[in-house]
C-alpha cells in the first residue's frame, strides 16, 4: 500500500495498510514393509521444506500530503510456514529352513524452513521518503512480523530377524534418524528519510515509529526411534540399533526505527521504538534398542544420540541522524 509522485488535500484520516497472512504447509510421509525367509531389507525416506522470500511495505514517497485528520502507515507479515516429514521402516525376517537370518531397516526424515535467503530477502517497512506531510492528527509508521515457523522430522525404524533351531545365526540391524531445522534471516524497518519534512498541528498530534521483530514462535523438533531385535540363533544372534535426532533454529534479524536526514515537528510527542522478541525452541531426541536371545554367541548394541541448537543474531536500533525533530 503506497502514495507514490502525489499531491493532495483529504479531509479526513489517511490509512495505509499492507498484511501478509499466507499458510504455507509442506508434508511428506515414506513407509516401507518387507519380509522374508532368510533376507529382508526395508527403507523409507521423507523430506519437506519450504523456502520464503516477502516483501509487505506501506509508504508514502515523493509526495505531499496535507490532512485535518491523522496518518497511519502499517505493516505486518503474519505467516504460517510449517514443514513436516515423517518415515517408517520395518524388516522381519523369519527363517525356519535356512542357515541365517538376517534383516535391515533405515528410517530417514528431514524437514527445512528458509525464510528471507534469496536475494529479495523478507523485508516488512513502513516508511516516508522524500515527502511533505501536514496532518492535524497524529502520524504513525508501524512494521512488525509476528511469523509462526514449525518444523517437525520423525524418523522410525524397525527390525527383526528370528529363527529356529536349524538357523545357524539371525544378524538384525535399524537406523533411524531425522533432521529439523528454520532458517530466518528478518529486515524490519519504520523510518522517515530523504529530506521529508513532517509537521503535526493539533496537540494531540503525536509521531511515532515502531518496529518490533517479535515471532510468534519458532519451534523444531526432531525424534529418532530404532528398535532392533534378534532371536534364535544357534551359532550367532546379534542385534544394532541407532536413533539420532538433530533440531536446529537460525535467527538473523535487523529492526529498526529512525529518522534520518528529515525534519519533524510534532505537536505533541515523538516516540521512536525499535523491538525484537523471538520465541525460539528446539527439541531433539533419539530413542534406540536392541535385544539379541539365541544358545550361541549373542551381542546387541544400541546408540542413540541428539542435538538442540539455537542461533540468534539480532541487531536493534533507533535513532535521529542528520535530521531536526522538535515537540510542543
Amino acid at each position: 500500500a503506497y502514495v507514490v509522485h502525489r499531491n493532495f488535500t483529504p479531509t479526513g484520516n489517511v490509512n495505509l495498510t499492507a498484511t501478509n497472512d499466507t499458510t504455507l504447509e509442506a508434508f511428506s510421509i515414506g513407509g516401507s514393509y518387507s519380509s522374508g525367509n532368510t533376507n529382508s531389507i526395508a527403507l523409507a525416506g521423507a523430506g519437506s521444506s519450504n523456502e520464503v522470500d516477502s516483501i509487505v511495505e506501506t509508504f508514502i514517497q515523493n509526495s505531499t500530503i496535507t490532512t485535518a485528520g491523522a496518518v497511519s502507515l502499517k505493516a505486518s507479515d503474519k505467516s504460517g510456514i510449517f514443514a513436516h516429514a515423517g518415515s517408517f521402516a520395518i524388516a522381519n525376517t523369519s527363517s525356519t529352513d535356512s542357515t541365517s537370518a538376517t534383516s535391515l531397516s533405515i528410517g530417514l526424515s528431514v524437514a527445512i524452513n528458509k525464510v528471507g535467503g534469496g536475494s529479495d530477502g523478507h523485508k516488512v517497512r513502513s516508511y516516508i521518503d522524500n515527502s511533505n506531510l501536514t496532518a492535524g492528527g497524529g502520524v504513525s509508521l508501524t512494521a512488525t512480523s509476528p511469523l509462526d515457523l514449525h518444523t517437525l522430522a520423525i524418523g522410525g525404524s524397525v527390525s527383526s530377524s528370528r529363527g529356529t533351531a536349524s538357523v545357524n545365526s539371525t544378524l538384525t540391524g535399524a537406523a533411524a534418524g531425522a533432521y529439523a531445522e528454520n532458517i530466518v534471516t528478518l529486515d524490519i524497518q519504520s523510518y522517515i528519510s530523504g529530506s521529508s519534512q513532517i509537521v503535526t498541528t493539533g496537540g494531540s498530534g503525536a509521531v511515532t515509529l515502531t518496529t518490533n521483530s517479535e515471532t510468534t514462535l519458532i519451534r523444531a523438533d526432531a525424534f529418532g526411534v530404532a528398535a532392533a531385535y534378534a532371536s534364535g540363533g544357534v551359532q550367532t544372534s546379534g542385534g544394532l540399533a541407532i536413533g539420532a535426532g538433530l533440531a536446529f533454529n537460525t535467527l538473523t534479524g535487523t529492526s529498526k526505527a529512525y529518522v534520518d536526514s528529515s525534519t519533524v515537528s510534532s505537536g505533541g510527542s515523538i516516540t521512536i521504538e525499535a523491538d525484537s522478541q523471538p520465541d525460539i525452541d528446539a527439541l531433539g531426541i533419539g530413542v534406540a534398542a536392541s535385544i539379541a536371545r539365541g544358545t550361541g554367541t549373542t551381542g546387541s548394541l544400541a546408540g542413540a544420540g541428539s542435538a538442540a541448537k539455537n542461533v540468534v543474531d539480532n541487531k536493534i536500533e533507533a535513532y535521529i541522524k542528520g535530521s531536526g525533530t522538535t515537540d510542543t
